[in-house]
């Protein structure tokens, strides 16, 4: 018994995982359904070094070998993902998957040869096509603790024979995430996820073929915020993160739509194949959040909307040669994307009088509504990226293979931030006794004895702001195959990302604080596929290092001065950083019936000395944590320090271990599937804060058909229960007043337990 061979696309061509100068983790859709991975973050657990994260369906980021992303930092991402290879915005991708064909992580900068660049590396998520040759279809349905149900469910069916064939998937899934609940109303986290799939497959002839797919999904999420603390006596009990409780008055409400259409051909023209993929991408989601999460402020819940749309359009024909002996491969194509994103953002926020007497503020709802100022803003942005790329691959003699690979693309954007601000009355204390505000210059009114009500008029502001960009993306490899089942290999990339950007400030600072500059970088990896023992086992390694040129980082709480005081912020910044690591997987059988998997990944990326913007209150060049001070210098000022902090949350290593054991009994088998994950302790989540290591065990057990026909499961996720806090911000006062007594926190889910039934037919 040997160990399957993995065929991948990474390389735009369908090759084996083993014969590639690239480092590539393949998780079949066998492996998803094994899993019961149902959803795209669950994927991170079988690819030790990459980590998804997902805050309340937006703001979603892939994080992978120490490259990180902030997605408020309004530049594209740093490890960018595809669905059927059209590119699709993280909040989007990270959703109930079914009816899964392959998903692929791309490790090492990105961009020559797939869609837009990206340094960190890519996920590809692929479908399964309709089957020309016969019926088939499954069912599978899943139900756990926790509220969870999964089922999904497709059916095959050739319309004309060899010719026209249609395949349809269905989705519907329900949970309760990490089942936290409020504290007051015993409310929890809950969500639902519909979505169906129709492809359709057209080969008119033997070289010529058409699959056109059209996805729909809706979600709804409503969730709280878990907190842990004493709490202020008024707001809610003593909290605990294991009791995984939330004190928020009004839950997180998002609801997303996501329509997407694509269309692949392929033209065989013998030694040569054109190829063309293109797709229509129709994305929107609404937000409402509570702003006073910590229920600082009774019967208050300032309520945060953004409304998000996103339109694109998607044209790629690729060239490329097929005949096997060639002395040359080639790849050449033409790339276009046009895409429109809407973000409108209303929110509040409160000044002095919102809560009563200055002297003595209620945390007593509700506000004045005279001292709350209305916020609204308005984000357009409209893209044009275009390319044309080529990668060459020379086969020399013994085995030696080099690729060249080069894109030339332009990127237009056109931004626009709009801010438009109510007016509102401010509460000021002008030292004079009660009943003196007549006789103040400016004042409107004294609602507050001893306080002057002085009038905040209604303010706009817009900076729309447009670029260009024309820049080359390249890479290289040399690869030499010693034998048939060992080869080594060196490659080189180098990737480049358009700025980022930071919204909301009306104050005028340095322009690069608002629009920085481009990042580029340069990657080297040295790596090793090996396979032993007749195929029994396989031992891939690689050894990466990178270097940024301006990363895009997102620097959080930075005080600067604004004309009447000093206001706290979120910057987009860059600074040079450096990212190292290693990575090996080894895979094996270990007799008839026995498999195991273990990979482990370890990556550093880190600041070079980088002088950033940063919460520094006394102007000594280190970030601290003091209050915030009345005065910081002209207007304008923004404190900086040199910093060497990690340039992602992720901690610094990962390992994944899984086997798997069947045992036949008739025309039957039972099997016990195993995986365990570990991470260390990790201090790159935020200042002040470290996340202990934890390790988690998922067991699986059930009797299936030799065939596969059927399966039936029970397993269990985290059965050890270890509940283990990934994050905890800082205190903080809301609207500058009030100190809830909480932390914000967030914790691994509790152990869920649950059942598999399912059932296939023709090829599934």
């Amino acid at each position: 018994m040997a160990l399957e061979e993995i065929i991948v696309t990474a390389t735009r061509r369908s090759e084996s995982q083993q014969n590639i100068p690239v480092s590539v983790a393949a998780v079949p859709g066998k492996e998803i359904q094994n899993f019961n991975i149902f959803r795209f973050e669950d994927v991170a657990v079988l690819a030790p070094g990459l980590t998804l994260t997902s805050a309340n369906g937006n703001g979603a980021a892939a994080n992978l070998r120490g490259v990180g992303f902030d997605s408020n930092s309004s530049a594209s991402p740093a490890v960018d993902t595809y669905f059927n290879e059209l590119p699709l915005d993280a909040n989007y991708a990270f959703n109930s998957i079914y009816d899964v064909q392959q998903i692929e992580v791309l490790k090492g900068p990105q961009g020559t040869l797939r869609g837009r660049p990206s340094p960190g590396g890519a996920i590809t998520l692929t479908t399964r096509r309709p089957d020309l040759d016969g019926f088939g279809g499954y069912i599978s349905t899943s139900g756990a603790s926790h509220d969870v149900l999964n089922t999904e469910g497709a059916f095959n069916a050739p319309l004309i024979e060899d010719k026209l064939a249609v395949r349809v998937a269905a989705l519907y899934n329900s949970n309760s995430g990490a089942d936290i609940r409020n504290a007051a109303t015993g409310d929890d986290n809950h969500q639902w996820t519909r979505s169906y799939r129709a492809a359709l497959a057209f080969q008119p002839t033997t070289d010529l073929n058409f699959v056109l797919t059209h996805q729909y999904l809706k979600k709804a999420l409503s969730s709280y915020t878990q907190v842990e603390g004493p709490g202020a006596g008024y707001n809610g009990p003593a909290i605990r993160g294991t009791d995984y409780l939330s004190v928020q008055e009004t839950p997180i409400d998002l609801d997303q739509v996501a329509k997407i259409t694509s269309l692949s051909g392929s033209w065989d023209l013998g030694a040569h194949r054109a190829t063309y993929i293109g797709g229509y991408e129709d994305l929107a989601f609404t937000t409402l959040a509570d702003g006073d999460a910590q229920n600082a402020v009774l019967n208050y819940s300032p309520i945060q909307t953004v409304v998000s749309t996103y339109k694109s359009v998607t044209h790629e024909l690729r060239f490329e040669s097929t005949g096997a002996g060639n002395f040359i491969d080639y790849t050449a194509g033409l790339w276009y994307q046009h895409g429109y994103t809407g973000t409108r953002l209303n929110q509040f926020s409160e000044v002095a009088g919102a809560f009563g007497s200055p002297a003595s503020p209620s945390h007593i709802g509700p506000v004045n509504p005279k001292y709350v100022l209305t916020v609204r803003g308005d984000f357009p942005t409209d893209g044009l990226n275009r390319a044309i790329y080529s990668n060459t691959v020379f086969h020399f003699s013994s085995g030696t293979d080099l690729s060249l690979g080069v894109r030339y693309l332009q990127d237009d954007m056109v931004r626009t931030q709009a801010l438009n601000t109510s007016s509102a009355l401010v509460a000021g204390n002008v030292g004079l006794p009660a009943g003196s505000c007549a006789f103040v210059p400016g004042a409107a009114s004294e609602t507050y004895p001893g306080f002057c009500d002085f009038p905040i008029p209604a303010s706009n502001f817009a900076l729309p702001k447009s670029t260009t960009n024309k820049e080359w993306v390249y890479s290289a490899s040399l690869a030499q195959h010693f034998t048939d089942h060992a080869m080594a290999y060196l490659s080189y990339g180098h990737s480049f990302r358009p700025a980022g950007v930071t919204v909301a400030i009306t104050t005028p600072v340095s322009p690069d604080l608002i629009f920085g500059r481009n990042e580029t970088s340069d990657s080297f990896e040295l790596g090793t596929k090996t396979e032993w023992l007749d195929g029994r086992l396989r031992f891939n390694a690689a050894l990466f290092y990178q270097k940024f040129d301006g990363f895009i980082g997102r620097f959080y709480t930075v005080p600067y001065q604004a004309p009447s005081s000093v206001q706290v912020a979120d910057f987009t910044y860059n600074g040079d950083a450096t990212v190292k690591g290693g990575e090996f997987s080894l895979d094996t059988v270990i007799a008839d019936h026995w498999t195991a998997s273990l990979a482990f990944s370890r990556s550093e990326g880190k600041y070079d000395a980088a002088r950033v913007p940063c919460h520094d209150t006394n102007g000594d060049g280190v970030a601290d944590a003091l209050p915030t001070p009345q005065s910081l210098g002209p207007v304008g000022t923004v404190p900086f320090c040199i910093s060497n902090d990690a340039i992602s949350r992720q901690p610094e290593w990962s390992s994944t271990l899984q086997s798997e054991y069947s045992m036949p009994v008739g025309t039957v088998e039972g099997y016990a599937r195993g995986l365990f994950t570990y991470a260390p302790s990790n201090e790159n989540i935020r200042p002040g804060f470290v996340a202990p290591g934890y390790g988690l065990l998922n067991l699986y057990l059930g009797v299936r058909d030799g065939s596969s026909a059927w399966d039936v499961g029970i397993w269990a996720k985290n059965l050890l229960d270890k509940q283990v806090v990934r994050d905890r911000e800082p205190s903080a006062l809301f609207a500058g007043t009030f100190a809830s007594g909480y932390n914000n926190t967030s914790y691994n889910n509790r152990r869920e337990i649950g059942a598999t039934v399912r059932y296939a037919f023709g090829g599934g």
